[in-house]
Protein backbone atom coordinates (compact mmCIF):
# COMPACT_ATOMS: atom_id res chain seq x y z
CA UNK A 1 0.00 0.00 0.00
CA UNK A 2 0.97 3.62 -0.39
CA UNK A 3 0.41 6.29 2.12
CA UNK A 4 1.62 10.10 2.08
CA UNK A 5 1.13 12.78 4.48
CA UNK A 6 0.42 16.27 5.24
CA UNK A 7 1.48 18.16 8.70
CA UNK A 8 -0.66 21.49 8.28
CA UNK A 9 -1.81 24.40 10.47
CA UNK A 10 -5.19 24.41 11.28
CA UNK A 11 -5.93 28.02 9.88
CA UNK A 12 -4.70 26.15 6.02
CA UNK A 13 -6.94 23.19 6.05
CA UNK A 14 -9.32 23.37 3.38
CA UNK A 15 -13.24 23.24 3.77
CA UNK A 16 -13.43 20.09 1.95
CA UNK A 17 -10.58 18.45 4.07
CA UNK A 18 -12.44 20.06 7.65
CA UNK A 19 -15.55 17.94 6.07
CA UNK A 20 -13.61 14.82 5.04
CA UNK A 21 -12.24 14.77 8.64
CA UNK A 22 -15.57 15.08 10.45
CA UNK A 23 -17.10 12.15 8.09
CA UNK A 24 -13.97 10.17 9.32
CA UNK A 25 -14.89 10.55 12.92
CA UNK A 26 -18.49 10.11 12.36
CA UNK A 27 -18.23 6.70 10.85
CA UNK A 28 -16.45 5.20 14.30
CA UNK A 29 -17.90 7.24 16.98
CA UNK A 30 -21.81 8.00 17.69
CA UNK A 31 -23.10 10.77 18.77
CA UNK A 32 -20.58 13.41 17.18
CA UNK A 33 -21.69 16.82 16.55
CA UNK A 34 -20.31 18.81 14.05
CA UNK A 35 -20.06 22.26 14.94
CA UNK A 36 -18.13 20.79 18.29
CA UNK A 37 -15.73 18.61 16.20
CA UNK A 38 -15.10 22.10 14.21
CA UNK A 39 -15.02 24.33 17.77
CA UNK A 40 -12.67 21.52 18.81
CA UNK A 41 -10.34 21.71 15.62
CA UNK A 42 -10.14 25.57 15.99
CA UNK A 43 -8.62 25.28 18.97
CA UNK A 44 -6.01 23.21 17.39
CA UNK A 45 -2.54 24.23 16.26
CA UNK A 46 -2.31 21.61 13.14
CA UNK A 47 -3.19 18.17 11.67
CA UNK A 48 -1.42 15.58 10.75
CA UNK A 49 -3.30 14.13 7.54
CA UNK A 50 -2.89 10.86 5.96
CA UNK A 51 -3.71 10.27 2.60
CA UNK A 52 -4.43 6.99 0.61
CA UNK A 53 -2.86 5.95 -2.99
CA UNK A 54 -6.16 8.04 -4.39
CA UNK A 55 -5.16 11.44 -2.79
CA UNK A 56 -8.30 10.95 -0.04
CA UNK A 57 -7.98 11.50 2.93
CA UNK A 58 -7.86 8.17 5.04
CA UNK A 59 -7.03 9.47 8.88
CA UNK A 60 -5.70 11.87 10.33
CA UNK A 61 -5.02 13.27 14.13
CA UNK A 62 -5.40 16.70 15.07
CA UNK A 63 -3.04 18.66 17.96
CA UNK A 64 -2.01 21.69 19.79
CA UNK A 65 1.90 22.06 21.39
CA UNK A 66 1.89 24.07 24.83
CA UNK A 67 3.84 24.90 27.35
CA UNK A 68 3.18 25.33 31.02
CA UNK A 69 5.02 24.81 34.74
CA UNK A 70 4.95 21.37 36.35
CA UNK A 71 6.44 20.82 39.54
CA UNK A 72 8.26 24.00 39.79
CA UNK A 73 10.11 23.35 36.03
CA UNK A 74 9.10 24.19 32.47
CA UNK A 75 7.10 21.32 30.64
CA UNK A 76 6.52 20.99 26.95
CA UNK A 77 3.36 19.31 25.88
CA UNK A 78 1.93 17.93 22.86
CA UNK A 79 -1.93 17.05 22.69
CA UNK A 80 -3.18 14.84 20.35
CA UNK A 81 -6.80 15.50 19.76
CA UNK A 82 -9.44 13.55 17.45
CA UNK A 83 -7.57 10.67 16.00
CA UNK A 84 -8.53 8.20 13.31
CA UNK A 85 -7.64 6.17 10.79
CA UNK A 86 -9.77 4.02 8.02
CA UNK A 87 -10.52 0.51 9.10
CA UNK A 88 -8.55 -0.63 5.55
CA UNK A 89 -5.36 0.69 7.27
CA UNK A 90 -6.04 -1.28 11.00
CA UNK A 91 -2.85 -2.69 12.03
CA UNK A 92 -0.95 -1.67 8.87
CA UNK A 93 2.71 -0.56 9.81
CA UNK A 94 2.73 1.95 7.38
CA UNK A 95 -0.27 3.90 8.99
CA UNK A 96 2.03 4.17 12.20
CA UNK A 97 5.09 4.82 10.40
CA UNK A 98 3.68 8.14 9.34
CA UNK A 99 2.51 9.44 12.84
CA UNK A 100 6.41 9.47 13.49
CA UNK A 101 6.75 12.34 11.63
CA UNK A 102 4.33 14.49 14.18
CA UNK A 103 6.61 13.15 17.09
CA UNK A 104 9.88 13.42 15.28
CA UNK A 105 9.01 17.50 14.56
CA UNK A 106 7.40 18.36 18.27
CA UNK A 107 10.55 17.01 19.43
CA UNK A 108 13.12 18.81 17.51
CA UNK A 109 11.26 22.38 18.63
CA UNK A 110 10.49 21.69 22.27
CA UNK A 111 12.06 23.93 24.21
CA UNK A 112 11.59 21.95 27.10
CA UNK A 113 10.99 18.64 28.49
CA UNK A 114 8.50 17.13 26.20
CA UNK A 115 5.43 14.81 27.23
CA UNK A 116 2.91 13.38 24.87
CA UNK A 117 -0.34 14.00 26.29
CA UNK A 118 -3.59 12.15 24.81
CA UNK A 119 -6.90 10.66 25.36
CA UNK A 120 -7.60 7.34 24.40
CA UNK A 121 -11.15 6.82 23.44
CA UNK A 122 -10.06 3.11 22.46
CA UNK A 123 -8.15 0.04 22.52
CA UNK A 124 -6.41 1.05 18.89
CA UNK A 125 -5.32 4.65 20.56
CA UNK A 126 -3.69 3.24 23.82
CA UNK A 127 -1.99 0.33 21.31
CA UNK A 128 0.25 3.44 19.89
CA UNK A 129 1.58 4.03 23.39
CA UNK A 130 3.95 0.82 23.66
CA UNK A 131 4.60 0.89 19.91
CA UNK A 132 6.01 3.77 20.46
CA UNK A 133 7.60 4.33 23.69
CA UNK A 134 9.42 2.05 26.46
CA UNK A 135 7.81 3.86 29.01
CA UNK A 136 4.45 5.26 29.30
CA UNK A 137 1.08 5.61 31.68
CA UNK A 138 -0.71 4.42 33.12
CA UNK A 139 0.43 1.01 31.66
CA UNK A 140 0.25 -2.69 32.62
CA UNK A 141 2.34 -4.44 35.14
CA UNK A 142 3.48 -0.91 36.45
CA UNK A 143 2.43 1.67 39.12
CA UNK A 144 2.46 5.06 37.63
CA UNK A 145 5.03 6.89 39.35
CA UNK A 146 4.08 9.85 41.58
CA UNK A 147 5.74 12.58 39.57
CA UNK A 148 4.03 11.10 36.37
CA UNK A 149 0.98 10.65 38.07
CA UNK A 150 1.10 14.08 38.97
CA UNK A 151 1.51 15.12 35.43
CA UNK A 152 -1.52 13.36 34.44
CA UNK A 153 -3.70 14.94 37.07
CA UNK A 154 -2.58 18.11 36.08
CA UNK A 155 -2.65 18.04 32.55
CA UNK A 156 -6.27 16.64 32.27
CA UNK A 157 -7.66 19.25 34.79
CA UNK A 158 -5.83 21.81 32.82
CA UNK A 159 -7.54 20.93 29.77
CA UNK A 160 -10.85 19.43 30.73
CA UNK A 161 -11.80 21.11 34.18
CA UNK A 162 -14.47 18.82 36.03
CA UNK A 163 -14.55 16.92 33.01
CA UNK A 164 -11.87 14.89 34.74
CA UNK A 165 -12.61 12.64 36.97
CA UNK A 166 -9.09 11.92 39.22
CA UNK A 167 -10.45 8.96 41.24
CA UNK A 168 -11.47 6.86 37.81
CA UNK A 169 -8.95 8.48 36.54
CA UNK A 170 -10.75 9.23 33.56
CA UNK A 171 -12.21 11.94 31.31
CA UNK A 172 -16.04 12.08 31.02
CA UNK A 173 -17.82 14.02 28.68
CA UNK A 174 -21.08 13.32 29.77
CA UNK A 175 -24.63 13.39 27.06
CA UNK A 176 -22.03 15.73 24.48
CA UNK A 177 -19.18 13.12 24.55
CA UNK A 178 -18.74 10.80 21.63
CA UNK A 179 -17.90 6.97 21.62
CA UNK A 180 -16.23 4.32 19.23
CA UNK A 181 -19.85 2.48 17.51
CA UNK A 182 -20.52 -0.71 18.17
CA UNK A 183 -20.07 -2.18 14.74
CA UNK A 184 -16.29 -0.95 15.31
CA UNK A 185 -15.30 -2.07 18.61
CA UNK A 186 -13.56 -4.92 17.66
CA UNK A 187 -11.16 -6.98 20.58
CA UNK A 188 -7.74 -7.05 19.38
CA UNK A 189 -6.75 -10.83 18.25
CA UNK A 190 -3.46 -10.90 17.68
CA UNK A 191 -0.13 -9.61 19.33
CA UNK A 192 0.26 -8.63 22.77
CA UNK A 193 -2.97 -8.63 24.73
CA UNK A 194 -1.75 -7.68 27.81
CA UNK A 195 -1.88 -3.46 26.86
CA UNK A 196 -5.55 -4.35 25.20
CA UNK A 197 -6.41 -6.41 28.28
CA UNK A 198 -5.02 -3.40 30.67
CA UNK A 199 -7.00 -0.77 29.03
CA UNK A 200 -10.43 -2.49 29.06
CA UNK A 201 -9.96 -3.04 32.72
CA UNK A 202 -8.81 0.63 34.15
CA UNK A 203 -11.46 2.49 31.34
CA UNK A 204 -14.53 0.24 31.54
CA UNK A 205 -16.56 2.97 30.58
CA UNK A 206 -14.79 4.09 27.34
CA UNK A 207 -18.19 2.00 25.31
CA UNK A 208 -19.82 5.30 26.67
CA UNK A 209 -17.46 7.81 25.82
CA UNK A 210 -15.08 7.81 28.75
CA UNK A 211 -11.87 8.75 27.62
CA UNK A 212 -8.46 7.49 29.25
CA UNK A 213 -5.72 10.48 29.74
CA UNK A 214 -2.37 8.88 29.15
CA UNK A 215 1.24 10.23 29.22
CA UNK A 216 4.85 9.49 27.61
CA UNK A 217 7.80 11.15 27.45
CA UNK A 218 9.04 12.02 23.85
CA UNK A 219 12.46 11.42 24.16
CA UNK A 220 15.31 9.68 21.85
CA UNK A 221 15.93 7.43 24.77
CA UNK A 222 12.54 6.67 25.66
CA UNK A 223 11.42 5.77 21.98
CA UNK A 224 11.24 1.74 20.91
CA UNK A 225 14.21 0.60 18.62
CA UNK A 226 11.93 0.82 15.30
CA UNK A 227 10.58 4.63 15.96
CA UNK A 228 14.59 5.84 16.21
CA UNK A 229 15.14 4.09 12.79
CA UNK A 230 11.81 5.74 11.42
CA UNK A 231 13.00 9.11 12.84
CA UNK A 232 16.07 8.69 10.49
CA UNK A 233 14.19 8.71 7.55
CA UNK A 234 11.94 12.05 8.13
CA UNK A 235 13.57 15.30 7.76
CA UNK A 236 12.31 18.43 9.87
CA UNK A 237 9.88 20.52 7.81
CA UNK A 238 9.29 17.89 5.01
CA UNK A 239 5.96 17.96 5.34
CA UNK A 240 4.94 15.19 2.65
CA UNK A 241 6.51 11.92 2.53
CA UNK A 242 5.79 8.35 1.06
CA UNK A 243 5.39 5.10 2.97
CA UNK A 244 4.80 1.50 1.56
CA UNK A 245 4.05 -1.49 3.09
Amino acid sequence: MILTHKILPVDLLAADAVERMFGLMDKYYGNMQRDNFVRDLARKDGALLVFDAGGEICGFTTYAMFHTEFASGPLSVLYSGDTVIDERYWGSMATTRLFTALLGDCLRSAPHELYWFLLSKGVRTYQLLPLYFRKFYPCSGEATPPREAGMIDYLAELQFADQYRPHSGVVRFGAGGDYLRDNFDRRLKSGDQRHAEYFYKINPGYRHGDNLPCIARISPDNFQPIVSRWLQTITRYEFSQTFTE
